[in-house]
């Protein structure tokens, strides 16, 4: 695979599980690390990401440091945004789900999972950034979204389940995921 190409074949083998992306069930809400409603605001590219302004409207899921609702960033590669993998636009709600055991490890900016919050690592950096060597990676604080996160328009029929997943998972039916 030619990484330096953008087109439309490359990007299919690329983003490789597009049919039945769009459904959440309990197996995909246990896998990721963070389940949030966004709503998207601004973009600007920053190197070989695009910054996403956005607005958190709800939080399903927050594993490691809690999100709040309210402004925070999105990061993309801009290889993924190339290919629509995930697919994303201005002024719309997405739900976006992300980080967990499929991402790979040197997806994102913060080595896979999200890095949420401040940016700034307390007292142990066991968790340092293991890939990429990407020069100020450890600024990019919010939330990273790659071709393995779940990133899908919004529907109000959502609220319910993600609702339902959010009180199985208090109740240990994640199990360790």
């Amino acid at each position: 695979m030619v990484s330096s190409t953008e087109e439309p074949a490359d990007c299919e083998s690329y983003c490789k599980p597009v049919k039945g992306n769009l459904k959440i069930n309990m197996k995909k809400y246990c896998k990721k690390d963070f389940a949030v409603q966004v709503n998207v605001l601004d973009m600007e590219t920053v190197g070989d990401w695009a910054k996403f302004s956005v607005m958190v409207v709800s939080v399903y899921k927050s594993r490691g440091e809690p999100l709040k609702r309210g402004d925070n960033v999105l990061w993309i590669h801009m290889k993924d945004l190339a290919c629509k993998c995930p697919k994303i636009q201005m002024s719309k709600r997405f739900l976006v789900m992300g980080g967990g055991s499929e991402a790979g490890g040197a997806a994102g900016p913060g080595g896979g999972a999200p890095a949420v919050g401040g940016g700034a690592s307390s007292s142990s950096s066991s968790s340092s950034s293991t890939g990429g060597g990407a020069a100020g990676a450890e600024q990019r604080a919010g939330l990273v979204a790659d071709k393995n996160s779940l990133v899908i328009q919004w529907r109000d029929v959502w609220t319910r389940r993600l609702r339902k997943f959010q009180r199985k998972e208090k109740k240990g039916k994640c199990g360790k995921a």
